[in-house]
């Protein structure tokens, strides 16, 4: 991972169920990525729950509904 800078997560993708088959926590994969001296992403922050895991697992790069919903870009013609 010599070229990589940052890993993207999506929260979501750490919701326990019955279904459920990950069982890498996020937390875990936060241990990686500060050995290898890599950057974490969170997105598809929803609800307070998963900005407040962001918080605590220090992770400052986040995006989602949260935050802003997209919005569309008008094309500018030239």
């Amino acid at each position: 991972m010599e070229r990589v800078t940052h890993v993207k997560f999506v929260a979501n993708a750490f919701n326990k169920s019955a279904t459920h088959w990950i069982e890498v926590t996020l937390g875990e994969w936060q241990v990686a990525t500060q050995k290898a001296q890599v950057g974490m992403i969170l997105g598809k922050i929803e609800r307070l729950c998963q900005e407040q895991l962001a918080d605590q697992l220090h992770i400052p790069y986040r995006q989602g509904y949260l935050y802003a919903r997209p919005e569309k870009i008008e094309r500018e013609d030239h």
